[in-house]
């Protein structure tokens, strides 16, 4: 989460209103979830970036 929080920080200088959720894509509660925020909180969203992956 914290590499998450810098990217949303960098962007912040371009845009004003950034959001940084961590969900795990496999995991249907989650990705539930972060639809549901999505949807509540942004209502419409410009950029999506799905950066599913994991640590070696």
């Amino acid at each position: 989460m914290d590499k998450l929080n810098d990217v949303k920080s960098e962007m912040t200088e371009i845009t004003n209103s950034p959001e940084a959720v961590q969900a795990d894509m496999s995991d249907r509660n989650d990705v539930n979830h972060l639809a549901e925020k999505v949807q509540t909180e942004l209502g419409y969203v410009d950029i999506f970036v799905n950066n599913a992956g994991h640590k070696c």
